[in-house]
């Protein structure tokens, strides 16, 4: 199954016509990026999404790089996520701490031991998402 998730989100007319066109999952960047917004700003956005779309609105994924399992909770919940990518060199053992949500791990293809772990291991929570390699950055180059 194909799924579309539009990512980079950062006002609600634009995230109205990503869902509006069907987009499955909309993207909220929580990490340091020239599209990162504040864990309200992805509240309000998602906000906005379900008073237009009720129940079909899509999924709403907060981005994030390098954060502790506590800290993705707190992020999750602040903003209403429906699910967390993965986006920097986080340990596998990281899916373990947080089966409880859904969660999706940005591969890179960069050769690590991580990348490796990730791809070895098989949790029902996790789905892989294969991104950018741009040494020096995470997530994509859009």
């Amino acid at each position: 199954m194909t799924i579309i998730k539009i990512c980079g989100m950062r006002t609600a007319e634009h995230a109205l016509v990503a869902a509006d066109a069907g987009a499955n999952m909309l993207g909220f960047i929580l990490a340091p990026s020239r599209r990162q917004i504040t864990p309200a700003e992805a509240r309000a956005i998602g906000q906005a999404v379900h008073a237009a779309h009720g129940s079909n609105a899509p999924q709403l994924v907060g981005v994030v790089v390098n954060e502790t399992a506590a800290r993705i909770r707190a992020i999750a919940a602040e903003c209403g996520l429906d699910a967390v990518q993965l986006s920097g060199d986080e340990p596998p053992a990281l899916a373990d701490e947080l089966a409880d949500m859904t969660l999706i791990k940005a591969i890179r293809f960069d050769g690590s031991a991580a990348e490796q772990g990730w791809l070895a291991g098989t949790w029902p929570h996790v789905r892989l998402m294969v991104d950018a390699h741009l040494p020096g950055t995470y997530g994509g180059a859009g």
